[in-house]
């Protein structure tokens, strides 16, 4: 998140406190990561890691940490509030945030000429995904959560994530591999 954002919420009474400003600033820069992936748009991300915001703090008495952490409950919050404004308002999947999670740097022009030619390649093989696909590869390769986070987020088992992120990196591989006339076998 380029800026930080204002958090506009009040306290609800509760048993167990908030987490602190410094969490909730860390949840509220995880959480725009990954609203900003699914609908491709800073103002909607801006706007649904709010909103998640507040959910999280209203429902804090509802939270139970031996369920999931902090963390994993509140982008499935955002996660889901994402995905029911996406169900509204059909926005666009914006390309070019798959570019900003890139941190290859490369030594001569030549390498970054090539490195960006591949990054560009593996960015429209990852596009060309279903929805459902590309959530499991930024949620897993762009955002490091760990298979037992993403079955929690997305409510499936985690046994399911591992088989369905093979199958869709190996969906990949070949797709990628067929680009350059390479056979995976």
């Amino acid at each position: 998140m380029a800026k930080s954002m204002p958090m506009n919420f009040q306290s609800p009474t509760t048993k167990m406190p908030l987490p602190s400003d410094q969490t909730i600033n860390a949840l509220g820069q995880s959480g725009y990561a990954i609203s900003f992936q699914l609908l491709g748009n800073h103002q909607d991300a801006e706007d649904m890691t709010q909103d998640s915001l507040n959910i999280l703090v209203a429902k804090w008495n509802t939270f139970d940490k031996s369920k999931a952490s902090v963390k994993t409950w509140f982008l499935t919050i955002v996660r889901n509030r994402s995905i029911d404004y996406m169900r509204k308002k059909k926005p666009q999947f914006n390309p070019e945030i798959l570019d900003q999670s890139s941190d290859q740097k490369a030594d001569t022009a030549q390498q970054q000429m090539e490195a960006s030619e591949r990054q560009a390649i593996v960015r429209d093989a990852v596009i060309a995904l279903p929805q459902d696909q590309r959530e499991l590869i930024l949620l897993r390769d762009y955002h490091g959560l760990k298979y037992a986070e993403i079955a929690e987020i997305l409510n499936v088992p985690i046994g399911t994530i591992m088989s369905r992120l093979s199958r869709v990196r190996k969906q990949l591989r070949q797709q990628l591999f067929d680009l350059e006339g390479v056979q995976d076998d």
